[in-house]
């Protein structure tokens, strides 16, 4: 620990980390979290693997809070795409995108494989604002309810 303090929660093991604590773990499968417990806590961490993938909640975050300009939030997924090609949140979000453009064939498209992907999806979607206009929509009802 660097600055600050964390509490650590390996493999269910919880415990404080106050600024200068090591925390080793050996074991690659042992689940690991923490959470800062001040502001301004600062964690260094050495030994993960050689490269990082971000998730690609990360482009699909960004991505929505760039819809006020749809180009960029194209570019957005299509950077995600080409990380994550077969993640189904960004299917989702691009589905979430094309509707809130009124493109009706390109939502139910991309809709279509983010269910495939994920089926829990379905829940969320009859729910989502993005698709109120496509609600009442045959294909959509198909699609949410396979």
């Amino acid at each position: 620990m660097a600055r600050g303090s964390a509490r650590f929660t390996l493999d269910g093991e919880t415990f404080d980390a106050p600024a200068g604590t090591y925390v080793f773990v050996a074991d690659p499968s042992v689940h690991r979290h923490a959470v800062a417990a001040e502001p301004g806590t600062t964690v260094l961490s050495f030994g993960g693997p050689a490269t990082f993938t971000p998730s690609a909640w990360e482009w699909s975050f960004r991505a929505a809070n760039a819809r006020t300009d749809p180009d960029r939030a194209r570019e957005i997924l299509a950077d995600g795409f080409a990380h994550q090609p077969d993640s189904p949140s960004l299917h989702y979000e691009l589905a979430c995108l094309e509707a809130s453009l009124g493109r009706r064939d390109e939502a139910l498209a991309a809709l279509r494989v983010a269910i495939d992907r994920e089926p829990e999806l379905k829940d969320a979607a009859r729910d989502d604002d993005d698709f109120a206009g496509l609600r009442k929509d045959p294909d959509f009802v198909a699609v949410v309810t396979r």
